[in-house]
C-alpha cells in the first residue's frame, strides 16, 4: 500500500539545501498538539491549503498554524484553526482527492507586508503542469525510517513526470488522474514524513500538495502529489462557502 508521507512528525526534505522562509513565504507549519506535523500553503489571509490526511479524524482544537518562520519550533505568527474541511471524496486508503482547507481563527492580512509571509496564487483548473517544481518543508532527510525533528527548513527542485510515466513507475499502486508524481527517478530528491500537505510550486504558482509515496527518495519511485489544477473548482467553492463563517 502507499505510505502517507506524514505519519512521523519529523523534519527535512530529502536532498536539496537549507533555505529561508523568505524564499517560500507562503509555506506554513501545521502543528498537531503543539508539534510540527505537516506543511501547508497560505492561499488567502484566512485559508491554508493542505492534504486531507493531515487533518483526517482530528479536531480543530488540536491544530495550530505557524507562518513566517524558518524554524519549525518557534518564531513567526501562530494562528488557531477555526474550521477544517477535506474533500468529500477523499479516500484514506488510496489517498485520492487528498486535499483540505483550514480556515484560520486569525487573519494574516496585517502580516502580509512582511517578506516572510505572503500568499501563493493557485494554478488554474486544467492548466498544464510545468516540467519542474520546488518543494520545501521540515520532513525527514535520509529515508522514511531514520531521523528526528529538525528546526531547519529545506527545499529542493524536482522533476514532474507525465501521467504515463507515473503509472509505469507506480505500477501496482493507486495512482489516479487527481494526482501527479515528481522527484528524481534516480533517487535522492523527494519529500518525506513531515512534508505532507506542503507545496509544490513553480513560477510563483501552486501546482501540487505533498500527498504520499512508496518510501522517500527511492530509485524509480517518485513522490505523489495532489493536483491543484484538478481540484481548483473545489478549492474555490469551499473558500467562497466558508469565507464568512
Amino acid at each position: 500500500m502507499p505510505l502517507p508521507q506524514q505519519e512521523t512528525p519529523s523534519a527535512k526534505i530529502i536532498g536539496g539545501t537549507t533555505t529561508d522562509i523568505t524564499s517560500v513565504p507562503y509555506l506554513v507549519s501545521i502543528l498537531y498538539n503543539g508539534v510540527h506535523d505537516c506543511g501547508g500553503s497560505l492561499v488567502s489571509p484566512i485559508f491554508v491549503l493542505t492534504a486531507a490526511h493531515c487533518i483526517y479524524r482530528r479536531r480543530t482544537t488540536q491544530m495550530l498554524v505557524r507562518a513566517g518562520s524558518s524554524d519549525a519550533t518557534k518564531g513567526g505568527v501562530i494562528s488557531k484553526v477555526h474550521r477544517m474541511i477535506y474533500h468529500k471524496s477523499y479516500n484514506s486508503t488510496s489517498f485520492d482527492h487528498d486535499v483540505a482547507l483550514l480556515k484560520l481563527g486569525g487573519n494574516y492580512s496585517r502580516f502580509l507586508s512582511r517578506n516572510s509571509i505572503s500568499l501563493i496564487p493557485l494554478a488554474n483548473g486544467g492548466e498544464a503542469l510545468p516540467s519542474t517544481g520546488l518543494i520545501a518543508g521540515w520532513g525527514l532527510t535520509s529515508n522514511e525510517n531514520i531521523g528526528k525533528l529538525s528546526k531547519i527548513l529545506r527545499s529542493v527542485t524536482v522533476n514532474i513526470y507525465n501521467s504515463t510515466d507515473c503509472t509505469r513507475y507506480l505500477t501496482g499502486y493507486a495512482f489516479t488522474a487527481n494526482m501527479f508524481c515528481a522527484g528524481d527517478v534516480n533517487g535522492g530528491k523527494d519529500s518525506c514524513q513531515g512534508d505532507s500537505g506542503g507545496p509544490l510550486s513553480s513560477n510563483g504558482k501552486l501546482y501540487g500538495i505533498v500527498s504520499w509515496g512508496v518510501g522517500c527518495g527511492r530509485r524509480g519511485l517518485p513522490g505523489v502529489y495532489t493536483s491543484v489544477p484538478q481540484h481548483r473548482t473545489w478549492i474555490n467553492n469551499i473558500m467562497s462557502k466558508y469565507a464568512a463563517g
